[in-house]
C-alpha cells in the first residue's frame, strides 16, 4: 500500500519510530551489511540471510530515492547522545573518518540529546558521549520531527554510508563530584575530501568501490577511447579520478587523453612524431599520473627509458629512468616507482630520488622458477606493498611479498588441459580488497578473474573468440578500474579502449 500511493517514506519513518524492534532489526543487519558483503559463504549457507540483507538494502534505496526526500532534507547542526564502551571510544581520535553503517538518530535540540548519555545508568567500563554532528550535504539527513510517532524529540535522522571526520574531542567534568562527559565534533566530508581521503588507501588502478566476489560485468563493452584520434597498437592506460583515460598510443608514439564521455581524445605527449629528444617518444607503453606532482610517467620503450611529463603546458620530459626495456610501472602510495624489464627479466622499485632502484621480483635470468621470471609485462601494487606481476612466456602471474627473496604463483595456465580455465599470454592485471586478480588472457581474446587460492579461473569479459563486436575483444593488453569498479580494457587488436560496467550479484 505505501509503494502503490508513493507514500513510503512517511510510512518507513512512522514504522522506524513506532517500535524499537523494526529499527533494532534495521540497523543491526545494515551494521552487518558491508561484512557479510565480502562473505560468500554466509550466502550460500544460508540465502534466506542473504535474501533479508538485500531487502532490507533496498528499503534504504527506496527511501534515499524518494521524489519528496528534498522536502526533509536537514543541514546543519545534530546531536546524539549515548553511553559508549571505553573500548570503543578509543576508535574516536581527531582527524580519523567515521563511516555511519546505518540509520543514525539525532536530534536538533543539544539537551534532548544529552538526556540519552544519562549517567545514572552507567556501568564502570562505559562513558557518556555526546557527537556533535555538522551535516553539509543535501542527502545525508532528513528532519522527521513533523511525521515522527515521537514527537518531543525534535529528531533528525542520518542515512546510511555517510562519511564524517572526527575535528575536535573533549572531555569534560563540572566539578570532581560529577561523571565525565567526552563531547566529540563531527564534520561531514565533502564529496572531493572524502574521495581523496580514501583514493590515498587504494592501490594504483584500483577500485575505490569494494567489488563483491560475485559481481559481473556487463558483456557489451562501450569504446570509450580509440576513435578520434585513432590509436595505433594501444598497450597500457591510466582512469583518472575524473575517469579521463590515459592511453600509451604505441604505433603513433604518443599519450592521448580522453575526457569522460568526449568522443574527441587530445595528445598530450607526442605531438612531434617519433624520437629520441625530450618532446619526443618511442612506442610508449605505459603511462600514469602522479597526482602528487600533477605529471605523466611514462614507458617509453623504444628509447629505453622512463619519463616524466608535466600535464599542465608540458612542452618536453624529463627522462628518471635509463637503460630500462620497460612494459609496465605504477606507484605506491608513497611515489616509489615499480617498472618491469623485459631484457633482465625482473622488476625494480625506484624510491623518490633512486637512480638504480632494487629489485623486487626476478633478477635470476630467464626461466619458471619461483625465483624467476619470463618477459615480466605488466604490474600491480596492492596497499602491503606485494608486487603483482604477469609473467608472459611462463603463462602466470606471480605475487613477491615485500622482502620476499622467491614469489608464489597467483593464477596460471601450466597443466591445465581445459582452455577455458587456461592462462596464455598474460598481460594486464589488477587485484581487488580481497585478492582476487583479474588479467588480460591475450591468447585467448578475454578478462579472467581468479579468486584468491582458487586452482583455476572464469572469464569476466570476452571468451567469444576474436573480433570487434561490443561482446568481443582482440589481444587485450592494459587494464584498470575506474573508481566506480568498471572494467577498462585496451582491445590492441581493435585500436580501442573498451569500458565494461560492473552489475551487482542478483539474488
Amino acid at each position: 500500500q505505501a509503494i502503490e500511493e508513493q507514500n513510503y517514506l512517511i510510512y518507513f519513518i512512522k514504522a522506524y519510530t513506532l517500535t524499537n524492534n523494526f529499527r533494532h532489526i534495521l540497523n543491526k543487519h545494515l551494521a552487518l551489511y558491508i561484512l557479510d558483503y565480502f562473505d560468500i559463504s554466509s550466502y550460500s549457507s544460508s540465502p534466506t540471510r542473504y535474501r533479508l540483507i538485500n531487502c532490507l538494502v533496498h528499503i534504504v534505496t527506496l527511501l534515499i530515492n524518494h521524489p519528496n526526500l528534498h522536502k526533509y532534507q536537514y543541514k546543519g547542526i545534530a546531536y546524539r547522545g549515548l553511553l559508549m564502551n571505553e573500548n570503543d571510544l578509543k576508535d574516536y581520535i581527531i582527524g580519523n573518518h567515521i563511516l555511519n553503517r546505518s540509520f543514525v538518530s539525532t536530534s536538533k535540540n543539544r539537551k534532548i540529546a544529552q538526556v540519552f548519555a544519562d549517567n545514572n545508568q552507567q556501568t564502570l567500563t562505559e562513558v557518556s558521549v555526546l557527537l556533535k554532528y555538522t551535516i553539509k550535504l543535501n542527502q545525508t539527513a532528513i528532519d522527521i520531527e513533523d511525521i515522527s510517532t515521537i514527537q518531543d524529540e525534535e529528531e533528525v535522522l542520518i542515512l546510511p554510508f555517510s562519511v564524517f571526520k572526527i575535528k575536535n574531542k573533549i572531555e569534560n567534568r563540572p566539578n570532581t563530584c560529577s561523571p565525565m562527559l567526552v563531547e566529540i565534533d563531527l564534520e561531514e566530508c565533502e564529496d572531493n575530501e572524502q574521495i581523496n581521503h580514501e583514493n590515498k588507501n587504494i592501490p594504483l588502478r584500483g577500485s575505490l568501490t569494494d567489488i563483491h566476489p560475485n559481481a559481473k560485468w556487463n558483456n557489451n563493452g562501450q569504446t570509450v577511447a580509440g576513435q578520434n584520434p585513432p590509436l595505433s597498437k594501444p598497450q597500457g592506460l591510466y582512469v583518472d579520478d575524473d575517469q579521463t583515460v590515459y592511453v600509451a598510443d604505441y604505433g603513433n608514439h604518443r599519450i592521448v587523453a580522453w575526457k569522460s564521455g568526449e568522443t574527441n581524445g587530445q595528445v598530450v605527449v607526442g605531438e612531434h612524431g617519433q624520437g629520441n629528444d625530450a618532446h619526443q617518444l618511442d612506442r610508449p607503453t605505459d603511462v600514469i599520473v602522479d597526482k602528487e606532482r600533477d605529471s605523466l610517467i611514462i614507458c617509453d620503450r623504444g628509447n629505453k627509458r622512463v619519463v616524466r611529463w608535466p600535464r599542465q603546458n608540458g612542452t618536453s620530459g624529463e627522462t628518471i629512468i635509463s637503460n630500462i626495456s620497460c612494459i609496465g610501472l605504477t606507484m605506491d602510495e608513497n611515489g616509489s616507482l615499480y617498472v618491469t624489464d623485459w631484457d633482465k627479466d625482473e622488476v625494480r622499485r625506484y624510491r623518490m630520488g633512486e637512480s638504480q632502484g632494487t629489485v623486487v621480483a626476478g633478477g635470476n635470468g630467464q626461466g619458471h622458477g619461483l625465483n624467476q621470471l619470463s618477459w615480466p609485462s605488466y604490474i600491480f601494487v596492492n596497499r602491503e606493498h606485494s608486487v603483482f606481476v604477469s609473467d608472459f612466456y611462463n603463462h602466470r602471474v606471480m605475487k613477491w611479498i615485500q622482502g620476499a627473496k622467491i614469489g608464489s604463483v597467483v593464477a596460471s595456465g601450466q597443466g591445465q588441459e581445459n582452455y577455458r580455465t587456461q592462462l596464455r599470454h598474460p598481460k594486464g592485471i589488477l587485484v581487488d580488497q580481497l585478492g582476487t586478480v583479474y588479467v588480460a588472457d591475450e591468447y585467448y581474446h578475454r578478462i579472467i578473474r581468479w579468486p584468491k587460492k582458487a586452482k583455476e579461473g572464469n572469464v569476466i569479459v570476452g571468451g567469444n573468440g576474436y573480433g570487434a563486436q561490443a561482446n568481443q575483444l582482440y589481444s587485450p593488453k592494459g587494464l584498470s578500474f575506474d573508481r566506480h569498479g568498471d572494467l577498462y580494457v585496451v582491445d590492441e587488436g581493435n585500436n580501442r579502449v573498451q569500458r565494461f560496467t560492473i552489475e551487482m550479484p542478483s539474488n
